[in-house]
């Protein structure tokens, strides 16, 4: 029997309270009918566990709709659908040359650039604002967290904008942005409201660069790559060498796959501070 844990407004399940967020979409997608990759998905907890969730659903509704209306908007990570079934991709924000499953290096022969170097701009944001802590009775959120620039902080009378090395770095190079507010209802620890914020202006803060490139299906380092796996980019015309992350493959119908990959600006390590 699934219910609410009253000791901690995690949801209990089989005698067990789950707050992980990877644990809560795993439960919410094992009830909601839809096929779902089971490694995949095991992958997909691990790497959303710091994230606590406790919420009530107190509205009829479908577990799918619960998952995209109330756990995606708040977790980094998307959703995508395979021979296997449904799949959750969370975005490695941290993660090194280590960790990369193969090389997309146009200095090989069979590895070409398939396409330009482009940088999306469409989602930047200047401050990020997550409200928690959903009181029922007032119908209000009764904790928030802001992040703005170093000197958004320093301008702020009330002290309550935390300085984000991300929205300063843009803030430097007059990037356009809007005040992105997130409300959330399954959310009511401190530090989780924090790194929500503190991860969406991570990603949303600096430009989104992608890079397509062609490779030869039948080499094994390459066909074994699915969305979300990390591989490392260079391509010299472009200036691309980093660890990137793969979001779309095509198979070409020649012999060749498609391997597109996009890659987040850090300010340290992009000498962007």
């Amino acid at each position: 029997e699934d219910q609410v844990s009253p000791t901690s407004g995690g949801l209990e399940v089989d005698g067990q309270v789950i707050r992980a967020a990877g644990d809560v979409l795993a439960w919410a997608l094992s009830i909601s009918g839809i096929r779902v990759d089971r490694p995949r998905m095991t992958e997909a907890q691990a790497a959303l566990s710091a994230y606590a969730i406790d919420a009530v659903i107190a509205a009829r509704c479908s577990p799918w709709e619960w998952v995209t209306r109330v756990l995606l908007p708040i977790l980094p990570c998307s959703v995508a659908a395979g021979p296997d079934g449904l799949y959750i991709i969370p975005l490695f924000l941290d993660a090194t040359e280590a960790d990369a499953e193969a090389r997309l290096d146009t200095r090989r022969p069979d590895v070409k650039r398939a396409g330009p170097l482009t940088w999306d701009t469409s989602k930047l944001v200047r401050t990020v604002t997550v409200r928690q802590k959903y009181n029922v009775r007032t119908s209000a959120y009764t904790s928030q967290v802001v992040y703005g620039s170093q000197a958004a902080a320093d301008r702020d009378p009330a002290a309550s904008t935390r300085p984000h090395p991300t929205l300063t770095a843009a803030a430097g190079f007059d990037l356009p942005g809007a005040d992105l507010v997130v409300e959330t209802a399954a959310v009511y620890e401190t530090t989780t409201c924090a790194l929500i914020g503190y991860t969406l202006a991570r990603i949303y803060g600096l430009p989104i660069g992608s890079l397509p490139f062609d490779v030869p299906e039948d080499d094994a380092r390459f066909s074994r790559l699915r969305r979300g796996s990390i591989v490392y980019a260079y391509d010299e015309d472009t200036g691309i060498d980093r660890v990137a992350q793969v979001y779309s493959i095509v198979t070409q119908g020649d012999g060749g796959l498609t391997v597109a990959v996009w890659f987040f600006l850090d300010p340290s390590r992009d000498s962007l501070s």
